[in-house]
C-alpha cells in the first residue's frame, strides 16, 4: 500500500493517487486451493495519448485437484478504470468497467503442466466503440525448474 505522485511536464499540477495490492491464498484441504486478489493501480494510457487512469479491482480462483495430478480451475475478476486527463484542456467523462470468467483443466506429472482453458472477458465502458466482448481457448504448456 502507498501512493503514487505523478508529475505532468505540462501546466498541470501534480496528482496524489493512493494505490495498494493485496494477495490471498488459503488452502483449506491439500488439494484445494482458493486465492483472492485486490488491487488500485494508477496507470498512463497507451491507446489514449493524454489519459491516465486509476484501476481498481478484484479477482479470484478456486483450483481443485483430484486423483493427484488432474486439476481443475475456476477465476474471475472485475476491473472499473477511471480515465483522467494528464493534459490541460482536455476533458473525459470515460469509465471502464471489465469483467473476465477463466474455466479449465489440466495435468501436472514432473515439473511439466498441461492444460486447457476457456476465457470470457467484457468491457463496458462510457465511449461508444469501446465496449468489447472477447472469447478465447487456449491450451497451455508449462514446465518448471
Amino acid at each position: 500500500a502507498g501512493v503514487e505522485f505523478r508529475q505532468f511536464d505540462s501546466d498541470r499540477s501534480a496528482v496524489i493517487t493512493p494505490v495498494f495490492g493485496l494477495n490471498g491464498n488459503w488452502r483449506p484441504r491439500d488439494s484445494l486451493t482458493i486465492a483472492l486478489e485486490a488491487h488500485a493501480r494508477d496507470e498512463p494510457s497507451v491507446l489514449f495519448d493524454g489519459l491516465d487512469y486509476t484501476t481498481l479491482g478484484l479477482s479470484g480462483q478456486i483450483r481443485q485437484r483430484f486423483a493427484q495430478r488432474w486439476f481443475v480451475s475456476l477465476a474471475g475478476g472485475y476491473d472499473n478504470r477511471d480515465y483522467r486527463s494528464s493534459v490541460p484542456g482536455l476533458v473525459t467523462t470515460r469509465e471502464d468497467d471489465f469483467y473476465f470468467a477463466r474455466v479449465g483443466a489440466g495435468v501436472e506429472f514432473r515439473n511439466w503442466t498441461i492444460g486447457a482453458y476457456y476465457l470470457r472477458q467484457e468491457n463496458d465502458s462510457t465511449v461508444g466503440p469501446q465496449s468489447f466482448e472477447n472469447n478465447q481457448v487456449t491450451l497451455e504448456v508449462s514446465a518448471g525448474f
